[in-house]
């Protein structure tokens, strides 16, 4: 039996079976199951439905090691440097640039700081609601974004001119992050 712990953190699974598996006692670790049968758009909500468990898992792995008595501050974040933390408020990053396992915070202050550690890191990191991971190896701060370019490559101009390349699969998700003023 998994421990309380273990269930937060335990992979998503999709069981390729003949038929349903049967369920104990109301405790089903199983996201779904698919046959040879099973439509297309039953197998793609499955995986969306896995996405959304990861994030929610994330979130709850996040909150699980905070200190129940400090109130968390998801507006300040802590970079470890040479000397201790560099602590800085999260809406003075511009964007986070993936190269390798190294990682560049560009700030809107202050100057760039270069940390080894992956992008990975700063997605689970930042708040969702401002930051977005707009390409492989790039996350914009949206409140930062002046000018959005459309054509055959969404890119966006940041504050400081940055121009970063949005990848086809989060141009929706950006656009939709983003007040736009459209006719009635």
């Amino acid at each position: 039996m998994l421990s309380r712990l273990d269930v937060v953190v335990s992979p998503q699974l999709i069981l390729w079976a003949d038929r349903a598996p049967e369920h104990s006692d109301g405790v089903d670790p199983f996201t779904g199951y698919v046959s040879q049968e099973s439509p297309k758009d039953v197998v793609v909500s499955l995986f969306e439905l896995c996405a959304r468990h990861v994030a929610q898992r994330r979130s709850m792995r996040t909150q699980m090691f905070r200190s129940p008595e400090a109130p968390y501050h998801p507006d300040i974040i802590a970079l470890p440097d040479h000397s201790g933390l560099v602590v800085r408020p999260t809406d003075s990053i511009i964007h986070v640039k993936g190269e390798g396992n190294y990682t560049q915070v560009t700030f809107d202050r202050g100057g760039d700081i270069l940390m080894s550690r992956t992008i990975g890191d700063y997605e689970d990191a930042l708040p969702e609601n401002t930051f977005l991971r707009v390409h492989r190896s790039h996350i914009i701060n949206i409140r930062h974004v002046r000018r959005i370019i459309r054509g055959k490559m969404m890119r966006v101009i940041l504050s400081n001119g940055d121009e970063i390349e949005v990848s086809d699969a989060k141009r929706d998700i950006l656009l939709g992050m983003i007040n736009i003023v459209r006719r009635k």
